[in-house]
């Protein structure tokens, strides 16, 4: 059983003078963790106090995948998400993946309305969040104009947090903040400490955590945009990445006052680029690496990101954000790469595979040292395809990767 207790706003002071959070104490297994979501004094008057949503939906795949009843005690939580986590998100998450488990949430509900008022989105500066941004800023349909940009410590600046994530966190803050003010939207930032009481990978979690802050600050979202990483045509309940299901989960997540929406599940990667490498904008800001504050050089993500600019000829725009040179220095194991991935079976195939055939349709030669190349490096990455669907390897694998981190659950599906 998980206890969440009734969510109250504490004033911080002393270094983080300036910063309130919205708290709840949560019991497992006997313990009592401290959760919060921080943010400037400036959004305190919107945190939500009044209801439990945003914790009960940051903890619901721990407490789905380790099979913990939730019991909210002297809070309600909404009407909607009581309704529609109860009779849709649990029920078909505990059916059609192997992952999750059926359990059930006690608690009160309530469905009175806030005056919220502001559109939202995620900013990463990513192609996902900025094809979504570019979409939403000058339609016709003017109260779904986006008026505020978010940035969340819940997961992507460390699945598991800590003081290296909230470090990222800052530095990020740092990089895209002239650029929010440019734009003339707001910046809405959450810190948080979910990351370290969850401790499952952000990969399987990022929707439920993501929305989590949002629903922190449900006074202030009327609209909240949830950049999607895969097309509809891919919607599956792969416990591996929450993304495949985010059409469901946008819908579950809804209350009386936000209304999320998946943007961009239309559209491939490939064409995301297409659309955002118009814009002079993205030139200078593009960032896509998981690992580094700014891109990095070799994790898949660069390469992936670099040959999908390269198959629509769009490379040189790019040149003050990646390093073209070195990416056409090692054009051919770049490519080798691509090609590799495209076939192993993965549901990474996918980013791959759009990449290769742009190339063709734009008449792209890959280079005969890249195919051989990929030779060994399909042999490679096929094994590790396969050694991927044993149960007892991708633990251990886990375990070796994230021992440094403390990870106390072995959230290996």
């Amino acid at each position: 059983m998980i206890t969440i207790n009734k969510p109250y706003l504490q004033q911080q002071t002393g270094e983080n003078a300036g910063y309130t959070r919205l708290c709840s104490d949560i019991q497992l297994d006997g313990e009592v963790h401290n959760i919060w979501y921080e943010v400037e004094n400036e959004y305190a008057q919107y945190l939500c106090f009044e209801r439990a949503d945003a914790f009960l939906i940051g903890i619901l795949p721990l407490a789905m995948a380790f099979k913990h009843d939730i019991k909210i005690v002297d809070c309600p939580i909404s009407e909607r998400i009581f309704w529609q986590t109860k009779n849709m998100l649990i029920p078909a998450l505990a059916k059609y993946s192997d992952y999750y488990s059926l359990i059930s949430v006690e608690s009160e509900i309530d469905n009175t309305e806030f005056d919220s008022y502001a559109v939202g989105t995620g900013f990463s500066a990513g192609v996902d969040s900025f094809y979504t941004l570019l979409k939403n800023c000058k339609e016709k349909t003017h109260s779904f104009n986006i008026t505020h940009l978010a940035f969340f410590n819940v997961g992507a600046c460390g699945s598991y947090g800590g003081k290296h994530a909230e470090q990222r966190f800052h530095k990020r803050i740092s990089l895209y903040q002239d650029f929010v003010g440019e734009l003339g939207v707001k910046f809405v930032k959450v810190n948080s400490n979910i990351s370290e009481f969850v401790m499952m990978s952000y990969n399987f979690t990022h929707s439920f955590r993501s929305m989590s802050a949002v629903l922190a600050l449900q006074k202030l979202f009327k609209v909240y945009y949830y950049s999607a990483d895969y097309t509809l045509k891919e919607f599956c309940f792969s416990p591996y990445d929450s993304s495949f299901y985010d059409l469901l989960n946008t819908q579950c997540f809804t209350t009386e006052n936000t209304r999320f929406y998946t943007t961009g599940a239309v559209e491939t990667r490939v064409e995301k680029l297409e659309y955002i490498s118009q814009y002079p904008e993205t030139y200078g800001l593009l960032n896509v690496c998981n690992t580094n504050d700014e891109n990095c050089r070799t994790c898949e993500k660069f390469i992936r990101t670099m040959a999908g600019l390269y198959s629509i000829n769009a490379l040189e725009k790019y040149d003050k954000v990646f390093d073209v040179p070195y990416f056409k220095q090692h054009l051919s194991h770049n490519l080798a790469f691509v090609l590799s991935k495209s076939k192993d079976g993965t549901v990474e195939a996918l980013y791959f595979k759009e990449i290769v055939d742009k190339m063709k349709e734009n008449g792209i030669k890959i280079p005969f040292a890249a195919r051989l190349k990929a030779i060994p490096l399909s042999v490679k990455f096929k094994a590790i395809a396969i050694a991927r669907k044993n149960k007892k390897l991708r633990k251990w694998w886990h375990q070796r990767i994230n021992k440094k981190d403390g990870v106390r659950f072995a959230d290996v599906p």
